[in-house]
């Protein structure tokens, strides 16, 4: 088969396929005059031309439409170069433009150089090709959520990604000459299993995934990766390298833990509601018991007054425990509209049994209602997070200042870890906590609403509380902010839009 020279050529055939005109070059290609075509049907003529484009062309031309690509073959040898043929029916014609062309990717993938013709016009499209498919590799590169990779067996990498330094905290070049560098940044509780993952799949061929922990060496910020790799073996099953993505699912993987913990808080609320109930029968007892014995002991026996506090503390143990049953009662998740002054200082109350006695707690609320849309359940767990990040910062002695005002639109308030002043958008309602503890250093302003994150020792603090705290205030369309000195204390404050 002889590749054209022709740039394109044009054929015309009527309404069923028989040729009424076509361009010179085209027949010079087949090597037939005009007059030996005209008439001819144009399917038949193209088959004619190699056998194996019969499985190609259709029937007919009036089944067809769009674009074919008709390869090119030496003697069995399928070329990298082809026919690309353009059908366009207009009216009771068809109208076919005849291109010589490359291969489609598909069928160019198995070529090498030496199938290709050094033509102007196949190295032209060649070059074409190569640029668009580098532009588009270049924008899939940047935008996808990851980075891709090429890693030796030491861990080192041949090849990682332009983002791997915002997505890992270190740059291309220190990963490309140590692979103890990566083996660092995997978290110390993570470290044995990634390695044991590594040798327990070194025997396959197909790709695996698993998910561990990252520490970023500059922040300390911790991340969770979902690694998807797929081991590279020479033809004798020696192990080369490894090639795959790297995939931040910090979010999901956070998200999954505070389901885990949910589940788990619902079953031990079923069997702490038992409890309670039961607790609260044994105190119905004790307060019936001493009713009845109060009223059969004269007021001047020694016994009246012992019988008269055991009532009374049991009267409050009671109302202790109906406020823990109704607290269990309330669902997450759902927003109502609350008066957070009663609310605050209804949990205020409850929060003191875990405040030390030395430790001075002042509370300062608005006399009126003040409607608020939240779920109540989380502005609880909210508060109770910042009162005990508050008693735990402070000495035995200290004191922590709750105060609730309202505040108008257009006034100032404090936006950001930093204290930066703006305006308010909506009337609001403000939580303002403040203690005069120990106060956060400078260089922890910018990590503690980040997940994972604590200044208290690894059995004291989860990491989580300030970064739900923001996430609910955020939900809420609310603003959240902090001031602090070191050694002097820390001031949080909390807006929420108020529905009036």
């Amino acid at each position: 088969m002889i590749f054209p020279q022709f740039k394109s050529s044009q054929v015309i055939t009527s309404k069923l396929g028989a040729i009424e005109s076509c361009s010179s070059n085209f027949c010079q290609w087949i090597g037939l005059e005009m007059e030996n075509i005209s008439g001819t049907c144009f399917i038949e003529l193209m088959e004619n031309l190699h056998p194996r484009w019969k499985n190609i062309l259709p029937s007919t031309l009036s089944d067809c439409a769009g674009n074919l690509f008709l390869p090119l073959f030496d003697n069995d040898k399928q070329l990298a170069t082809g026919i690309s043929v353009e059908i366009l029916k207009h009216k009771n014609q068809i109208f076919i433009t005849i291109l010589s062309t490359l291969a489609p990717h598909n069928l160019l993938k198995n070529s090498f150089l030496g199938d290709i013709p050094s033509q102007p016009k196949i190295i032209t499209e060649m070059f074409l090709r190569l640029q668009s498919a580098e532009s588009k590799l270049q924008n899939y590169l940047q935008n996808f959520p990851g980075i891709f990779f090429n890693q030796r067996p030491d861990l080192s990498f041949s090849f990682i990604d332009q983002k791997a330094e915002e997505f890992l905290g270190i740059s291309e070049n220190q990963l490309h000459k140590t692979g103890s560098l990566f083996l660092k940044l995997i978290h110390e509780s993570d470290r044995d299993f990634f390695l044991q993952r590594l040798e327990q799949e070194q025997q396959v061929k197909d790709s695996f995934s698993f998910t561990y922990r990252i520490k970023l060496l500059k922040s300390s910020d911790i991340r969770y990766i979902l690694d998807v790799r797929t081991p590279l073996k020479t033809p004798g099953g020696i192990l080369i390298g490894y090639e795959g993505v790297l995939m931040d699912v910090t979010r999901q993987a956070l998200a999954e833990q505070r389901l885990s913990k949910s589940v788990w808080k619902d079953s031990l609320v079923q069997v702490t509601n038992g409890l309670v109930h039961d607790f609260s029968n044994l105190m119905g007892g004790i307060f019936s018991l001493s009713e009845l014995y109060l009223t059969e002991v004269e007021e001047k026996s020694s016994m009246h007054q012992g019988l008269t506090n055991i009532k009374k503390n049991t009267m409050q143990a009671q109302k202790l425990v109906r406020r823990i049953i109704d607290l269990h009662k309330e669902s997450e998740n759902q927003r109502s509209l609350i008066d957070i002054a009663a609310v605050t200082k209804d949990q205020i109350e409850l929060v003191q049994v875990v405040i030390p006695k030395q430790m001075k707690l002042t509370l300062e609320l608005p006399e009126k209602t003040i409607p608020v849309y939240l779920d109540e359940v989380i502005y609880r767990q909210t508060l109770l997070n910042l009162l005990l990040n508050a008693r735990d910062a402070n000495l035995k002695d200290g004191t922590i200042d709750i105060c609730l005002a309202e505040v108008k639109k257009g006034d100032l308030y404090f936006n950001g870890t930093i204290s930066k002043e703006s305006k308010l958008e909506h009337n609001s309602v403000v939580l303002s906590i403040k203690d005069n503890g120990c106060g956060i250093a400078e260089e922890h302003f910018s990590q503690i609403f980040k997940p994972f994150y604590s200044t208290k020792g690894k059995k004291e603090g989860s990491g989580f509380g300030l970064y739900n705290a923001q996430l609910f205030v955020k939900d809420n369309n609310g603003r959240l902010g902090v001031s602090s000195e070191k050694n002097k204390g820390t001031h949080f404050f909390i807006y929420f839009p108020t529905v009036y």
